[in-house]
């Protein structure tokens, strides 16, 4: 009873001063680990006191925080970033580039003043300005290791620093007792090195032998080098080129001075038998103002490509019937040609967007062999969505050769193909797997869709052997149809739960080759319904549950309605903060009052509002923004019921409406040429008898109306 009168603020003070009693130490401890020490060795730590080490030289810096699981996942590649460019630092003193990081945790101040709103963040800094343009490709080691290298090298030339020759560095470190290194000593060294590095490859018989005659050799030099003293510089060590497509990192004119002067010669290099790798190749003509302005980072763009992608660009003016036969009909046009196959590029122009697309539609082309789960499991986390097409040794040739054809609708796209026959995948999946009792070998396979960074289990599959038919023989045959079949099931399924827009995949997702409506959300970092965030942490943590809201709707959609709608529906968001004027526009969607989400039917230009929709958030961090009551309003629009909205302007729909008109008038004169050569006459026919009309009797018959009009007017 005496504890009862106790009052309740006291009880809960007493608590509160417990609790951060007991937890303080262990936060204090934190924030001394966190501000003293980096993630790694080698890597420098900023904090507000030594953060004035960036007014010199370049700088990338990496904010993070170590509760952050996007910054978790990212500290292995950041790791070996640091480590493999310390060089830039290094060799380069007039001119470093230095990696570091800041701990957000333990200098909140100084992340909130550098404008850090989310984590992880890499930002350049050079002579203690910030720069303008932020990374914001893929946190992978070849796309952020190719935008170091070119900021670096930007940086260098602008102070005038050459690049350094890294052998003619490690020559001088072998010094003679005067301190100079005459030309003989360093082509001994050269050669030494070069023994040296061909060890792996010699006898250990033979590497003893010339070792000797190496050490021998070097004596000799030097002592003739010290009594002539001539001295001279070390020449440069041929480089030694990486195998596969582009391997000097050059761009290639299509012409007579170049590797591709014909028509021919360039069909065969584009060709699926050429052996020349992937070739990424621009279009352009020299009037054109956006050739020009993207010039210099499709240039830069062929550096960042070397080894791995071929860059070429075709001037179109200079030949007009070369592209006219590529169905050039704008410029600048971009297109990836891999096998054969070509994908049209519609992202931005810059080089980083370039790289991101052009990387990952190469990475996700063709079939890929796949062995472990835990290879398996490593590679949904870095794709959203994958196929695995497994199939037993068994398997008919006919149906491997079936699903690698339609695989090919996949060129270009983000969602990469694997295959594999490993007994451990068979067993894992088998349940997943169809058996085909009707070869002679008794065989299965199933092609199985993983999304949601995770291969615990399928969320579709299509076995093909369903699909077959048999021969006179009894043999194998898949028909076009059942090809296309497979292609449309992997087309349908490339889509991830939930698909993030941006500029380089509106156009493949909006304007769909499978006519499916989009359900479209607009995100916001700022602008959360009625409730605000106070600090970035709190805008990450809000906009994520706004998603994971989307994700659920999605995959109870999928699970409830997608089976039996007729169309297709892809959910997906869009960053409302940086498309805000697009969203106005387009479909009506203020930022302000984000989250907001419409239907959008992309390839007639239109959208429907959606009903069901929470205006405010509440509770849960904004996890009740949208729920399934919106299904009877995604329905209605599938049912062909909805009230469709333009997403275009009045002068547009007009230019449009002209536009479809002409197209059918074409169309029907090519059909019916007689009949449109009879209506062409006939119009003209009646233009002449109407001119020659008024040309002929109209004067003689009213004589001179226009004057005896006018004398009936009386003057003032």
């Amino acid at each position: 009873m005496r504890f009862a009168s106790i009052p309740t603020s006291l009880l809960c003070t007493s608590f509160s001063l417990l609790f951060l009693l007991l937890t303080l130490p262990s936060l204090i401890r934190s924030a001394a680990t966190s501000s003293d020490k980096a993630t790694h060795e080698g890597l420098r730590k900023l904090t507000a006191a030594n953060f004035t080490l960036t007014d010199q030289g370049a700088w990338l810096i990496e904010f993070f925080s170590p509760n952050c699981i996007h910054c978790k996942r990212f500290g292995a590649t950041w790791s070996e970033l640091s480590q493999n460019k310390d060089y830039l630092r290094t060799q380069y003193p007039q001119a470093p580039f230095t990696l570091a990081q800041v701990d957000c945790l333990a200098q909140w101040d100084l992340c909130k003043e550098q404008g850090v709103t989310f984590l992880p963040r890499l930002t350049i800094y050079q002579d203690g300005k910030q720069n303008a343009d932020e990374y914001k490709g893929d946190r992978n080691y070849p796309e952020i290791s190719a935008y170091i290298d070119r900021f670096a090298k930007q940086y260098r030339e602008s102070k005038g620093v050459k690049d350094v020759d890294m052998f003619a560095a490690v020559v001088n470190k072998v010094r003679v007792a005067d301190g100079v290194v005459e030309a003989s000593t360093a082509s001994t060294t050269r050669a030494a090195l070069e023994a040296a590095a061909s060890a792996n490859a010699t006898p250990a018989s033979e590497a003893v032998g010339s070792s000797n005659t190496t050490t021998t050799t070097t004596t000799t030099a030097t002592a003739t080098a010290s009594s002539a003293s001539i001295t001279t510089v070390t020449p440069m060590i041929e480089e030694v080129l990486p195998s596969g497509p582009n391997p000097k990192g050059e761009l290639i004119s299509y012409g007579p001075t170049g590797p591709i002067s014909t028509k021919e010669q360039l069909a065969s290099w584009l060709s699926k038998s050429s052996g020349q790798g992937p070739t990424f190749v621009k279009f352009f003509a020299p009037w054109c103002p956006h050739c020009k302005a993207m010039a210099a980072a499709f240039k830069s763009l062929s550096e960042s490509l070397k080894g791995r992608v071929n860059a070429l660009e075709i001037d179109c003016e200079a030949n007009r019937s070369l592209c006219s036969s590529y169905d050039i009909g704008g410029y600048p046009v971009l297109r990836l040609y891999v096998q054969g196959n070509a994908r049209e590029y519609n992202g931005g122009r810059s080089h980083d967007a370039m790289l991101k697309w052009v990387l990952k539609a190469v990475s996700s082309s063709g079939l890929k062999p796949v062995v472990t789960s835990t290879e398996l499991a490593g590679l949904a986390k870095e794709n959203q969505v994958m196929f695995l097409y497994l199939h037993s040794p068994g398997t008919p040739a006919e149906e491997i050769q079936a699903v690698e054809r339609a695989s090919e609708v996949l060129f270009g796209r983000q969602a990469p193909i694997y295959v594999s026959s490993e007994a451990e995948l068979l067993a894992r999946y088998e349940s997943w797997l169809v058996q085909d009792k009707a070869v002679s070998v008794p065989a299965e396979s199933g092609l199985l869709v993983f999304k949601q960074d995770s291969a615990t289990e399928p969320v579709a599959v299509l076995n093909p052997s369903t699909l077959r038919t048999s021969d006179g023989a009894g043999q194998a045959v898949y028909t076009e149809e059942a090809k296309s079949s497979i292609a449309r099931f992997l087309s349908q399924e490339q889509y991830a739960s939930v698909t993030e827009l941006t500029a380089a995949n509106f156009e493949q997702v909006v304007r769909n080759q499978q006519e499916a409506l989009v359900f479209l959300a607009a995100l916001s970092d700022t602008h959360h319904g009625s409730r605000q965030a106070s600090t970035p942490a709190e805008a990450i943590a809000l906009k994520d549950s706004e998603i994971a809201a989307l994700r659920s709707t999605a995959l109870a959609w999928r699970s409830k309605h997608a089976l039996n709608a007729q169309r297709q529906v892809i959910f997906a968001w869009i960053d409302a903060d940086r498309w805000k004027s697009p969203l106005k526009k387009l479909y009506g969607i203020d930022a302000r009052f984000a989250p907001k989400a419409v239907l959008v039917e992309g390839n007639k230009l239109q959208y429907y509002e959606l009903d069901g929709l929470e205006q405010g958030v509440s509770g849960g961090y904004g996890q009740q923004w949208i729920s399934e009551s919106v299904f009877a309003s995604v329905e209605k629009v599938v049912r062909g019921e909805g009230l469709a909205k333009s997403s275009t302007s009045f002068f547009r729909k007009s230019v449009r409406a002209g536009e479809n008109y002409m197209n059918t008038l074409m169309h029907v004169c090519v059909q019916h040429p007689l009949v449109a050569f009879a209506f062409v006459a006939t119009v003209i026919g009646a233009l002449f008898y109407y001119l020659g009309r008024t040309r002929g009797g109209g004067g003689a018959r009213d004589g001179l109306p226009f004057y005896s009009k006018v004398s009936t007017v009386k003057a003032d």
